[in-house]
């Protein structure tokens, strides 16, 4: 079975600094795996974005980070999280932040959380991301991660203060959202025989700081180095 999105879960929410985040994200029936991922800007890296991330009030699993920083003096975070056979129907997600990160006064910019559910998955492989200071476009330059076929990639992406990002020819969009002021967030995937290829985000307005991150969602054919359980 091949991976596929649940086309009605996409969910995008902003998270304020020192409080819980919180947003209504819809699972069917045949869902299998819930993906959340999280920007965080901030003027320092303290560790985890996230201390407990849940969905119904069942944990969820912490996936992988890769941070960036950039050359304006702040830093692009970004986490990952999974929930196999997630709970059906609309539910809470629940994002408690790591009060070091996320309350730490004026090197506090700001965060955006997305989820989005699939079909036919079993997990997530290693991040891949990149940063681009006062520019107008961020790519992964080259995609790796995926078993075959069956697998998709996750591509999310970040513009701050300018936007909207636009996804790249070879990206499905699901999510190109601005959930909060200076904000500009986008969702996509990608299929895995685009592996090699990049993944790109531009934006249509001036240049400013950007992130992408790449994740392979992987269907369940076996176990793989980079495999997160």
């Amino acid at each position: 079975m091949s991976v596929a999105v649940d086309t009605g879960s996409p969910a995008n929410f902003n998270l304020t600094g020192g409080s819980s985040a919180s947003g209504t994200v819809t699972t069917a029936g045949s869902d299998n795996l819930l993906v959340v991922t999280i920007f965080a800007y901030t003027g320092q890296v303290y560790g985890a974005v996230a201390d407990i991330v849940t969905f119904n009030s069942v944990s969820m699993t912490y996936g992988g980070s890769a941070n960036w920083p950039t050359p304006t003096g702040q830093i692009f975070a970004s986490e990952v999280w999974y929930l196999k056979n997630p709970p059906i129907g609309a539910y809470t997600l629940t994002l408690t932040p790591n009060s070091g990160c996320c309350g730490n006064g004026s090197n506090w910019n700001g965060g955006a959380v997305q989820a989005i559910a699939f079909t036919g998955a079993n997990s997530v492989g290693v991040i891949q991301s990149a940063n681009s200071a006062s520019a107008t476009s961020v790519s992964v330059a080259s995609l790796s991660g995926t078993n075959g076929a069956s697998d998709l990639y996750l591509a999310f992406g970040v513009s701050n203060p300018n936007g909207p990002l636009v996804s790249g020819s070879n990206m499905t969009n699901y999510i190109n959202g601005h959930p909060a002021t200076g904000w500009y967030t986008s969702l996509d995937t990608i299929a895995s025989s685009q592996t090699g290829n990049a993944a790109t985000y531009t934006q249509a307005s001036s240049a400013d700081d950007m992130f992408i991150g790449v994740i392979p969602i992987l269907a369940p054919i076996g176990t793989a180095i980079g495999w997160v359980t």
